[in-house]
């Protein structure tokens, strides 16, 4: 049936207006609108998701989108091999808790990520990161004088050990931070007085950098150890 500037077949329409393609919709809102009355299409051919309302397919892999029927109503999309339905990356997107799934569908935090995270940059520490031959990225501290310059030897002040304050605490998000009884620094506590020990640590965070304060213990106690050789060598 054709109407106007709509082109419609059974419960399909496709309609041009305004520079802009409406399937669905007789008014699309922008220069490709796609419109589907409910959670999609549950038997969709070739896809391991249900509710898929769009198809984009070549040599037989095909980027799907759609909108998860269960709870939270996330908006998914897959690549995937439509013969075997393999080599499949789901991403969902959950717009009312704000939070993104990669390659599972259980949206329990934020950013969830099932499997490893890799990378195929270099291998670095530069970022407190590294990852392995496959890729792997896992947590690490680098040392290495390739990385480093300006090195020169750390000054003394007895104060800074002095003027240290260890501190026991609870964190007050256990489920995101560690539960139980911790031991360490406050960053604003360390701040004042080593620096360089204080790190960013997130949105407006802050951390401590362990190496700087081992540094400051090492100088310490080396200098004890001096002062110590000093007075065993008197007569």
């Amino acid at each position: 049936t054709v109407t106007g500037n709509a082109f419609s077949v059974g419960l399909a329409t496709f309609v041009v207006t305004g520079g802009k393609s409406g399937f669905g919709t007789i008014t699309p809102g922008v220069r490709l609108h796609a419109y589907h009355p409910t959670f999609g299409d549950s038997g969709y051919t070739g896809t391991t998701q249900t509710g898929a309302v769009g198809r984009w397919e070549v040599n037989g892999y095909a980027m799907d989108v759609g909108i998860a029927s269960t709870s939270p109503n996330a908006f998914w999309m897959q690549v995937v091999n439509i013969t075997n339905l393999t080599d499949r990356l789901p991403i969902d997107l959950n717009p009312r808790g704000g939070a993104v799934t990669v390659a599972g569908h259980a949206i329990t935090t934020a950013f969830n990520v099932t499997g490893a995270i890799t990378q195929s940059d270099t291998l670095s520490c530069t970022l407190g990161l590294k990852s392995d031959a496959a890729g792997t990225i896992t947590g690490c501290v680098t040392s290495d004088r390739a990385l480093k310059k300006n090195i020169v030897d750390m000054p003394y002040s007895n104060s800074v050990i002095d003027r240290l304050r260890p501190r026991t605490f609870d964190y007050k998000r256990p489920d995101r931070d560690g539960g139980g009884h911790h031991a360490g620094f406050v960053a604003q506590e360390v701040l004042s007085i080593l620096p360089s020990a204080v790190v960013p640590a997130g949105n407006k965070l802050l951390g401590v950098d362990s190496l700087a304060i081992t540094a400051a213990l090492v100088k310490e106690v080396q200098e004890l150890r001096k002062r110590v050789s000093a007075l065993e060598a008197k007569p």
